[in-house]
């Protein structure tokens, strides 16, 4: 489940509408800055944010 990247919650998927996804905090978050917690980071791969990128196969 994709999480909010402004307060961490999970983002359901019945809270996705045609801007993005509405979070509890309020935000509308965008499809390109959801964070996936089993993709690795969403800055890319020369971010220097802590969380390391996991290579496909």
């Amino acid at each position: 489940m994709p999480l909010c990247p402004v307060c961490g919650r999970e983002l359901a998927p019945e809270a996705h509408g045609p801007d993005g996804y509405l979070c509890k905090c309020g935000e509308v978050i965008a499809d390109r800055l959801v964070a996936e917690p089993f993709e690795g980071c969403t800055h890319g791969l020369n971010c220097n944010c802590g969380r390391e990128r996991r290579k496909r196969n």
